[in-house]
């Protein structure tokens, strides 16, 4: 599965080491870790980074939340850096 998100930074996308105690920062390095290949491009005035990421047809795999709670599922969910947009 290919992903991609934008924002309007027009920094160039690199992963960054940053304190345990940091809120933000953590992106490209979940991305590196997660997906193979992955990379960026420019658009419009800002950047885009895009990862392909696995997928599995196995049924354990596919229903990994499924015995979460949507609480818990929420707290796993990336917010997206406001400053860039």
């Amino acid at each position: 599965m290919r992903i991609t998100v934008a924002d309007r930074s027009t920094d160039l996308p690199q992963i960054q080491v940053h304190d345990v105690h940091a809120g933000r920062g953590r992106g490209l390095q979940m991305v590196d870790a997660l997906s193979t290949p992955w990379g960026w491009f420019r658009v419009g005035g800002g950047t885009a980074v895009w990862a392909t990421l696995p997928v599995s047809n196995s049924p354990l795999l596919a229903a990994g939340t499924a015995d979460r709670s949507p609480a818990e599922d929420q707290k796993t969910t990336a917010d997206v850096d406001r400053e860039h947009q």
